[in-house]
């Protein structure tokens, strides 16, 4: 056959198709595999994995781990046309596949009883036999399980039944640790017995109970770990997500105390499901391994007495006591191919977990203080809306400056690889007050100035001080609790709307947290919610719109109350009429404090005391509104819409 360069997918599919109709592809048989494809057609082994996966998960294809690609069904053009058939894709859902199973089974069981006969019940148990057998070998309990659930719908008479669980039973035999897990060895086998108890008695309503409380009880195990594991996955993804409003706010501490519960709760609902298995499974093996010496020990005190002399069952025995001493090692043979997946899926959370804790030498700390009778800042207990540098020095004096949020920059140079500088000699001040605005191209610097400021990264060259102290002496906690910092991308947190603005401020009170959104302008569609402030919103998915949230982020930057604030391009993803709201609450959030703006609109700067245009990571322009348009530079472009920003 031969491939054209279009739609190269598909014309593999059509070979298989031939290889099928023709009969050269039996059902039942191995196909060629991969490799073997990629080179008989001169395609790429991409484009033969899509072929194959097209044709698994229709249910014409089945590949067998370690074995290879069966053919499992020859009608490929009713598979092709219609979805009426199971896939694997169907069974991948194991609660629905639980509930399909619990419908469907319940009633073959009743049916099997009716038409019960003594032939069902030895090969029940039988079944059941090879599961109390097989308490340590995963593979052969699940099979026996499995087969035991077979024969019962086997047993209903009904052909369509039977038909349609085949395919359902197939995939459960794919994952057994999963099929294992969710319904255990105590709770497998105690059923099992029911069931069969009630089949041989020939009463189909009880075994029809049995059959349906037996699957409710696997359904109701992977409801309660899948409530739990995805409340600990949602909060993993969200602390990721956020973790920069986290530094922010240094509630690091918090989130892993949080993590800490939800990980307990987890680790509870684990070992309720699992404890009878664990406790029940090794009890049961050393009565098996008991067996065996117990066997061994009586047939060698026969021949040592004299009762009886060496035989072919003595040497039985010998190779039965064999097998058990190396059953354990075969097992863990088995068990390695599942650790060695575990450690490669494991492995980029263990790069994570080994990443370096962020180093903190600052030694500068930020204390409530008030004036003396001689009008000196002290330090005190109490909050007195009053905050101090609290410097200690190397002759063991100790000197209080107080937060005004001045902030200046002396020939900062700074670069993430060393190869490729970002910020060249910049120097600027931001006086205490003062609202300073940056504007450039994507990649001129000017989140980076902001990200040094609160010392995500430490500068290389250079100084930055803050109230006349470098901020590297200064802890980055405690730079942190004095910069308010609302993001282009806000990030709100599962919880309520108070919950959410509180996060600013762990202590505030109610009545803060109103006088923060009213100052943010956000009280207004806050009380519009079906539950105000009580409203619960999902961090991930919220239904506020991008608006509603940036507002709440600054009523979260509001509540805690910072001399100076970085904005950055915080109304650069909302409409202008949204925008015109939530300037608003940025106004008067600005009001009498050190503010750092990054704007793509300009129509939000005009007012800012100083506007510094960048480019290439250094000032090319600075002045106000008015003093940048008469210099007709690349402000004044920017401006009047001669040049755009990228």
């Amino acid at each position: 056959m031969n491939i054209t360069h279009q739609n190269i997918t598909e014309q593999i599919v059509n070979y298989f198709k031939q290889k099928i109709e023709s009969g050269e592809w039996k059902v039942g048989e191995k196909i060629p595999s991969e490799n073997q494809l990629t080179q008989m057609l001169g395609v790429s082994r991409a484009s033969v994995r899509s072929a194959m996966n097209q044709l698994i998960g229709i249910g014409v294809l089945e590949s067998v781990h370690g074995k290879g690609t069966y053919l499992l069904d020859d009608q490929i053009e009713d598979n092709l046309g219609g979805n009426s058939r199971i896939t694997a894709e169907d069974c991948r859902d194991v609660l629905k596949v639980l509930e399909f199973r619990r419908i469907v089974e319940s009633e073959a069981c009743y049916m099997a009883t009716l038409y019960q006969t003594g032939a069902l019940i030895v090969d029940l148990k039988k079944c059941l036999k090879t599961m109390i057998e097989s308490k340590d070998d995963i593979e052969k309990f699940v099979i026996a399980d499995i087969k035991f659930h077979h024969k019962i719908c086997k047993a209903s008479q009904n052909p369509l039944l039977e038909k349609c669980m085949y395919r359902v039973f197939e995939e459960n035999k794919k994952s057994q640790q999963l099929t294992r897990k969710t319904f255990g060895f105590r709770d497998g086998i105690i059923y099992h017995e029911k069931i069969i108890e009630a089949i041989e008695a020939g009463d189909a309503r009880l075994a029809r109970h049995y059959m349906y409380q037996h699957l409710q009880n696997g359904i109701d195990r992977v409801v309660e770990q899948q409530k739990e594991i995805s409340k600990v996955s949602g909060f993993i993804e969200e602390m990721m997500v956020g973790q920069k409003v986290i530094k922010v706010f240094c509630h690091e501490e918090k989130s892993k105390q949080d993590f800490d519960i939800l990980n307990e709760r987890l680790f509870k609902s684990a070992t309720a499901a699992n404890k009878y298995a664990n406790i029940l499974m090794p009890i049961m093996g050393n009565i098996g391994n008991l067996h065996y010496v117990l066997t061994v020990f009586i047939g060698a005190l026969l021949v040592v007495t004299g009762i009886s002399t060496m035989t072919l069952g003595t040497i039985a025995t010998f190779l039965q006591l064999t097998r058990s001493f190396t059953q354990p090692f075969s097992m863990i043979a088995q068990q390695m191919n599942f650790i060695v997946m575990a450690l490669a899926g494991a492995e980029r959370i263990f790069n994570m977990l080994d990443e370096e804790i962020e180093v903190d030498n600052g030694y500068v700390t930020l204390v409530n203080a008030k004036r003396d009778e001689n009008g000196e800042l002290v330090e005190c207990k109490e909050f007195t809306q009053t905050w101090a540098w609290k410097h200690p020095h190397r002759d063991g004096t100790t000197t209080y400056t107080e937060l005004k949020g001045d902030v200046r920059f002396f020939d900062m140079t700074f670069a993430y690889n060393p190869d490729k500088i970002i910020l060249h000699n910049l120097n600027l001040y931001a006086k205490p007050g003062q609202k300073i605005a940056f504007v450039g191209s994507t990649g001129a610097g000017k989140t980076t100035i902001t990200n040094l400021i609160n010392r995500f990264y430490d500068v290389a060259d250079g100084k930055i001080r803050y109230d006349g102290i470098n901020i590297n002496k200064i802890k980055k906690a405690d730079l942190r609790r004095s910069l308010g910092v609302v993001l282009q991308d806000t990030h709100l947190f599962t919880g309520t709307i108070m919950e959410n603005i509180r996060y600013g401020k762990l202590n505030a009170t109610d009545e803060e947290v109103y006088q923060a959104a009213k100052l943010a302008n956000a009280d207004h569609f806050i009380k519009l919610l079906p539950d105000g402030y009580n409203t619960v919103i999902s961090g991930i998915d919220t239904e506020l719109s991008q608006g509603q949230c940036q507002l709440l982020a600054i009523a979260r930057a509001a509540i805690a109350n910072p001399p100076v604030l970085i904005l950055d391009e915080a109304t650069s993803s909302i409409d202008t009429r949204t925008e015109s709201i939530v300037q608003k609450g940025m106004d008067a959030l600005m009001k009498g404090r050190t503010v750092f703006v990054i704007a793509h609109r300009l129509s939000t700067i005009r007012n800012s005391d100083a506007i510094m245009v960048l480019e290439h990571g250094r000032i090319i322009e600075r002045g106000t509104h008015e003093e940048l348009l008469e210099k007709k530079g690349t402000y004044y472009q920017l401006y009047t819409g001669a040049i755009e920003l990228d």
